[in-house]
């Protein structure tokens, strides 16, 4: 992925042959990539790969130049060579098609270019990177109070992406609700929304929302009996990840957060149960009706607890941990340089 410069808005586009021709691109002779950043950059500045540089330099600009330039900045997918992020067509296709309607719990697409194997996506920049790094980075910020929020976070979008569920009150699939499941929540494809965190005087300082991001192995469901049973086997597996999320930030906030009372140490017992709850999770032989019954009644068991718990353990980020989520990932120079004359094209 790559950070870019929004120039002008560029409405979705999609045109023939087909998302996968039956031709490789290689064999027509050209890049299939290059040949999508060459459509691209008609509309756009790309400035540079997500997630490398630093922050340090400083333009020869005012403030004011620099954050109407740092408005304009989103994040573009291209296809790569080795497939191991998922099928950018599919993902694509998802949040065109599907996934459309702005929630709290995915990113929505901003443009889609899908023209044979020209094909690019944009997506809002969040500044917080994905939970695995910014754990790895920053373990003693594995408290406990954040872990039952990421967990939470995860959850709550399960639901809503399983049977459009938004209140912990519901209990029924909505009817109208789009079927769809992930198939890859990781936590290196759960982003952290830095500007959630910020303190107001209405509100007090609170944990970064997390996003799910990254659909290429997502799929969306119709109403056969062979959908639903599709349907079945993908939502075990999505609800089986949030457990395998809870092992892993368990892990690490195992051994780098002390337990400091009975209290703490109970919580820590009850969010391990939780883990193993999920990652033993099944619900294949049975009607889709309990199926759904199974799901939703598990997960709505666990937000409800996990709410509780945020509020009796929630402990603020480290300063080095809020600095970092608050670090830009590009320089006033970087951007200077990359757009140049043409910063106010609107």
């Amino acid at each position: 992925m790559s950070l870019s410069i929004q120039l002008s808005p560029l409405s979705i586009q999609i045109c023939s042959p087909p998302a996968t021709p039956a031709v490789p691109a290689e064999a027509l002779g050209f890049s299939a990539l290059e040949a999508s950043k060459d459509s691209f950059r008609i509309r756009h500045y790309i400035i540079k790969p997500l997630g490398s540089g630093d922050n340090e330099s400083q333009g020869r600009h005012d403030a004011s130049y620099y954050a109407a330039l740092r408005r304009k900045v989103i994040v573009v997918k291209f296809a790569k060579d080795d497939n191991l992020e998922g099928d950018l067509t599919n993902e694509i296709m998802m949040l065109r098609d599907v996934l459309t309607t702005p929630n709290p719990y995915f990113t929505t697409a901003i443009e889609t270019f899908l023209c044979g194997p020209l094909q690019w996506l944009t997506l809002p920049y969040l500044r917080g990177g994905n939970v695995q790094s910014f754990l790895l980075d920053h373990p003693e910020d594995a408290t406990l109070g954040f872990r039952w929020h990421i967990g939470a976070c995860v959850a709550r979008a399960i639901l809503f992406l399983l049977y459009g569920i938004t209140d912990t009150a519901e209990f029924e699939p909505r009817p109208n609700a789009p079927r769809v499941t992930h198939s890859d929540l990781w936590s290196v494809n759960l982003l952290l929304d830095a500007a959630s965190m910020e303190a107001t005087s209405a509100t007090p300082e609170r944990y970064p929302d997390i996003i799910v991001a990254d659909w290429g192995r997502g799929k969306h469901y119709g109403n056969t009996p062979q959908d639903q049973a599709a349907h079945q086997e993908a939502q075990t597996w999505d609800i089986q990840t949030l457990g395998h999320n809870l092992s892993f930030m368990n892990g690490i906030g195992g051994w780098s957060t002390p337990i400091v009372s009975p209290q703490v140490q109970e919580s820590e017992r009850q969010l391990t149960v939780w883990q193993d709850r999920f990652q033993n999770f099944h619900a294949t032989n049975c009607t889709p009706e309990v199926a759904a019954w199974s799901a939703i009644v598990v997960l709505q068991q666990f937000v409800t607890e996990a709410d509780e718990k945020i509020r009796d353990h929630f402990q603020p980020l480290s300063q080095s941990a809020r600095d970092a989520l608050r670090k830009e990932s590009f320089t006033d120079e970087l951007l200077e340089a990359t757009v140049g004359a043409n910063a106010n094209r609107s």
